[in-house]
């Protein structure tokens, strides 16, 4: 029986410099800019990903109604960059 294996590929995206993680790439920059998904999908086999895991937020305003749409935005953003 042929043992496969797979070596997955993780970037990370922030707006804001951080520690290096061991194994991924880094992308500084506003992940709803095309310009910055474009270059985290550069870094991806095939142009791809398997898994988007998103812990974004926006700066809150302190209104509910505003908060709820940004928050809606980004929850959008990462969902189409997925398909």
């Amino acid at each position: 029986q042929k043992k496969r294996t797979r070596h997955g590929v993780v970037v990370c995206c922030d707006l804001l410099d951080m520690p290096p993680v061991p194994g991924a790439s880094f992308v500084r920059g506003d992940f709803q800019s095309k310009a910055v998904q474009d270059k985290v999908r550069s870094m991806l086999p095939r142009g791809q990903a398997d898994v988007v895991l998103s812990d974004m937020a926006p700066n809150t305003t302190g209104s509910k109604e505003q908060d709820h749409d940004m928050i809606l935005d980004l929850c959008m953003s990462a969902l189409s960059f997925a398909e």
